[in-house]
């Protein structure tokens, strides 16, 4: 794994998370949409598919809060690893590109920006600090 690509493990964390998110969301949706008991009527004993339906849908409810609960708290030791690695580096340009790219996932505008620097010059201090990152996480490891 290169340095890059250990530094922006919460950004792909964050996109799994998200996703799953946007799956919940549709199984909730598609759980309202089932259709309720008419209880004006008289009922007959047996059980009704919409009962079965319904259990289903709050066990794949319930599983995948279970899963987006688990990444969210491996998203969290994530960064806290990267937030680590990170203020290893000595340089303090070099740490504020690293955590406005990997920890805030700016673009190179953005940071260049709020560094008042052109993004060409982030784009060259970036390789610096991934140097200096990679120089620390060799000594940790």
């Amino acid at each position: 794994m290169t340095v890059k690509e250990y530094l922006s493990r919460a950004y792909r964390a964050q996109q799994f998370i998200a996703t799953k998110e946007r799956q919940l969301s549709d199984l909730r949706q598609m759980a309202d949409g089932i259709g309720g008991i008419d209880y004006g009527k008289d009922r007959v004993t047996s059980t009704h598919a919409s009962d079965a339906r319904v259990v289903a849908f709050i066990d794949k409810i319930m599983r995948l809060e279970h899963v987006i609960t688990t990444e969210k708290e491996s998203y969290l030791t994530t960064v806290q690893e990267i937030r680590q690695a990170i203020n290893a580096v000595e340089n303090p340009n070099y740490r504020l590109i690293l955590e406005n790219r990997y920890l805030n996932h700016l673009t190179w505008e953005q940071i260049a920006e709020v560094m008042f620097i052109s993004d060409r010059h982030v784009r060259r201090l970036h390789g610096k600090a991934l140097d200096a990152v990679e120089t620390k996480i060799s000594k940790i490891a």
